[in-house]
């Protein structure tokens, strides 16, 4: 092997251990960064067990926002003409028994002021 080929064949290593320890560095920081995360979060959870259970109560089970159904009040009259049952309606339109004898009240309502 040559002068050339064995210094050639050094820098490759010297490239190689330098990029090795770079790459260990990242990952000692990362590390570093990881268990410093997870020392906040069992804190978190500590401060949270001692405070009132009132506030962790409220922290843990908050509940999910509703989500928006649009109802159609002509379906609702149409099916109740029909002999449904509020409960039947309710299953069709995807809403409660008590909101679509809310909408048959307020058509019923409206149709009695339109009248006068």
């Amino acid at each position: 092997m040559t002068k050339e080929h064995e210094k050639f064949i050094e820098e490759m290593q010297n490239i190689a251990d330098s990029e090795i320890r770079e790459s260990d560095a990242a990952i000692a920081k990362e590390k570093g960064r990881i268990q410093g995360i997870s020392f906040m979060m069992e804190t978190m959870e500590e401060y949270l067990k001692k405070s009132e259970p009132d506030v962790v109560h409220h922290i843990k089970a908050q509940e999910p926002k509703k989500k928006v159904v649009i109802i159609d009040n002509g379906k609702i009259k149409a099916l109740r003409d029909a002999g449904w049952s509020y409960e039947k309606i309710a299953d069709e339109v995807g809403c409660s028994p008590q909101t679509v004898a809310n909408r048959l009240y307020a058509m019923t309502k409206e149709k009695k002021a339109e009248e006068k």
